[in-house]
């Protein structure tokens, strides 16, 4: 059998739209790294790998589609994050809810990390950290899958607007408005909940 690990992404490329499936192989062993990467980050860890084999189908299936073979490893990227906007955009179709419902000291907490209601870096503890982490994903689960996608990439991978914009098929324009407009989401989001809460609690106190 040949060796084609040392081949470039052009050739297997290449050799893949002549006919040789056995080429494409070599694409996906050199990228499936980066694909998981991105996936795991972004939906449920029992669903990466499904996943993952559906983006490497897909371009497989459009890869006489892709105009410049040198960009394959960006291309496979996109279309990685746009499988994760395409995930919860199903999930939110059959609406379904990413976590049960949150016990009020974890929207405590949540209010004080995010309104500023306290000192959280000095006294937080692991366990805290997260129960934060689990609001964060909870209420992020209320937010349509493009500004979700927009809001993890720019602030919990640290990306710039462009780079966004180049993996979201967005402009860097609609990218910056997007995230501006998420966090507002985000942050509404939570107050709303709060309040409920807040207003369930007082009502308990009355009957008694």
């Amino acid at each position: 059998m040949e060796d084609l690990s040392s081949i470039s992404d052009e050739m297997a490329i290449k050799r893949v739209l002549e006919g040789d499936i056995q080429a494409f192989e070599v694409l996906v062993m050199r990228h499936q790294g980066t694909v998981a990467r991105i996936l795991s980050r972004h939906v449920p860890s029992q669903d990466v790998e499904d996943i993952a084999q559906e983006v490497f189908l897909s371009a497989l299936l459009n890869l006489n589609k892709l105009k410049d073979p040198r960009a394959f490893g960006s291309w496979i990227t996109k279309i990685a994050t746009r499988s994760c906007v395409n995930y919860w955009r199903s999930k939110l179709r059959r609406k379904e809810e990413l976590f049960s419902e949150l016990k009020d000291e974890q929207f405590d907490l949540l209010e004080r990390s995010l309104f500023g209601k306290g000192d959280l870096a000095d006294d937080i503890t692991k366990e805290e950290i997260e129960r934060l982490e689990e609001i964060l994903w909870w209420a992020l689960s209320h937010l349509s899958p493009m500004d979700r996608i927009v809001i993890e990439l720019i602030y919990f991978e640290n990306l710039g607007h462009m780079e966004v914009a180049e993996m979201t098929g967005c402009t860097k324009g609609g990218v910056k408005i997007r995230a501006f407009r998420a966090r507002r989401k985000l942050r509404k989001i939570v107050e709303q909940e709060l309040k409920r809460r807040s207003h369930e609690q007082k009502d308990r106190g009355k009957t008694f």
